[in-house]
């Protein structure tokens, strides 16, 4: 499922992850499959935007547009950012659900939850520099809880994913694909 959302000069864009992309974020570093990994994407401030970049690449290149424009056309007000990555977490969440992976799609609901409300806690406008300490204080104080609520969301996921065993090696038998001599 595609995924809709518009940049400020109205040009349409649609999420949509796909094996394909998948595989070409792992490439770049960003494996899905792996809930710290995407976790680690709301840990990251800019973590996320980038994925958005990959994930719209071939839409950058039907319309000329380099990942450099993306990134700035994705961010330039903060209702288009809002749009571009609540996109980015429907298309996410619908992939995981595709490939069964239902934990994995309420991890990226739940830090997209807890993203918002700690961005929602965080409008309030100070001025000096007790209350740039007293903001990155509570900043810090709010991403330390995040961190705690994702990893339990993590560690959820995990639990209910099913174990990966590998083949049984029978006793005697080395493993490799060189023939006994």
């Amino acid at each position: 499922m595609k995924f809709p959302w518009k940049d400020a000069t109205g040009r349409g864009w649609s999420a949509y992850v796909g094996i394909a992309i998948a595989e070409a974020l792992k490439t770049q570093g960003v494996d899905l499959l792996d809930p710290k990994q995407l976790a680690g994407l709301y840990k990251d401030p800019f973590g996320l935007v980038r994925v958005n970049a990959l994930v719209h690449q071939s839409q950058c290149e039907e319309h000329g547009l380099t990942a450099g424009d993306f990134l700035e056309l994705s961010t330039e007000t903060e209702e288009v950012a809002t749009a571009s990555v609540a996109a980015l977490e429907a298309a996410l969440a619908d992939f995981f659900r595709r490939l069964k992976r239902g934990a994995l799609a309420t991890v990226i609901e739940k830090a997209s939850a807890s993203a918002a409300e700690l961005d929602a806690d965080q409008v309030v406008t100070l001025n000096g520099p007790r209350a740039e300490k007293a903001m990155r204080l509570e900043r810090a104080k709010a991403l330390a809880l995040l961190d705690a609520e994702i990893d339990k969301v993590i560690d959820g996921a995990v639990a209910a994913m099913p174990p990966v065993n590998p083949p049984a090696i029978a006793p005697g038998v080395e493993s490799g694909s060189a023939p006994a001599s």
